[in-house]
C-alpha cells in the first residue's frame, strides 16, 4: 500500500518537476520561407517566463549538421554581427533555465533566404530608340525575366531624367498601355528598372523616342471611286 506521506512526496515531485519545464520559444522573425536581401538578418522569438537564456542555431541544412553558428542569447532577439551569403539558411531557438542542463525543446524548424544580388536590367522592346510614334495610346513593352515580379517605369523629356512627366509602379507584367495625354509633340527619354522578391533593383535601362502628336480631327476623308469598274 501507499502511504499518505509517500502519496505526498510523489505530488511534490511532480509538482517540482512540471515548474521546472520549459516552454518552447515561439520564432517571430524571420517568416518562415520569407525572402531579404538583409546579409544580417535580425532574429526574433518569444519570451518564455522562467528562462535566463536562449540558445539560437543557424544553419545550411534542415539536420543542423552544418552550422553556420550557435549563439547564447539574452535576449529574445539576435543579430549576427556577420555577414551570411546567399543562399537558404535554416534556424530555431530553444530556452535556457537556471538549473544545470535545464533545456526546452528546440522549436520547429525556421528558414530564410537570403538575396543581395540585383537583377539583370530588363530588355526594351517598344519604342526602341528614335522611333516616331505617332499619338497615344503607346504600348511600352520589354522582356520580363524569370527572377523579377515588378517594374517601374517613367517618362522624361530630358536625357538626364530630372524632368518626371509620368511614373508607374509595380507593373507586374511586361507591358504597359501608356494613354495619358500630358505629352506633346517632342522627343521623350524613357526608363525602366525591376526589381526581384528580395526587394533588389536593377540599374535602369533606357531608350528614347519621338513623339509626334497627330490631329486626326483635319483628315479629309478619302473620296469613293464609282466610274469605270474594276477591270
Amino acid at each position: 500500500l501507499t502511504t499518505n506521506t509517500e502519496k505526498d512526496k510523489t505530488t511534490i515531485q511532480n509538482f517540482i518537476l512540471m515548474k521546472n519545464i520549459i516552454n518552447i520559444p515561439d520564432k517571430i522573425s524571420p517568416e518562415t520561407n520569407s525572402i531579404t536581401n538583409d546579409s544580417m538578418p535580425l532574429f526574433i522569438w518569444s519570451k518564455i517566463n522562467n528562462a535566463i537564456a536562449y540558445d539560437i542555431e543557424v544553419a545550411v541544412d534542415s539536420e543542423f549538421k552544418n552550422n553556420v553558428f550557435t549563439k547564447e542569447v539574452y535576449n529574445t532577439f539576435y543579430k549576427h554581427n556577420d555577414f551570411l551569403v546567399n543562399g537558404k539558411y535554416f534556424w530555431r531557438i530553444r530556452a535556457i533555465g537556471s538549473l544545470s542542463n535545464q533545456f526546452s525543446n528546440w522549436s520547429s524548424i525556421g528558414t530564410v533566404i537570403i538575396d543581395y544580388i540585383n537583377p539583370q536590367s530588363p530588355q526594351l522592346i517598344y519604342p526602341i530608340n528614335n522611333i516616331k510614334v505617332e499619338n497615344i495610346p503607346i504600348y511600352f513593352q520589354w522582356i520580363k525575366l524569370e527572377d523579377t515580379l515588378y517594374f517601374d517605369l517613367e517618362i522624361h523629356n530630358t536625357n538626364k531624367f530630372d524632368n518626371l512627366l509620368f511614373q508607374k509602379n509595380n507593373i507586374n507584367d511586361s507591358t504597359y498601355l501608356f494613354s495619358n495625354t500630358i505629352v506633346d509633340t517632342g522627343i521623350y527619354w524613357w526608363r525602366l528598372r525591376c526589381r526581384d522578391s528580395a526587394i533588389n533593383y536593377s540599374e535602369w535601362r533606357m531608350n528614347n523616342f519621338y513623339f509626334l502628336k497627330v490631329d486626326t480631327s483635319i483628315y479629309i476623308q478619302s473620296p469613293t471611286l464609282e466610274l469605270p469598274d474594276d477591270n
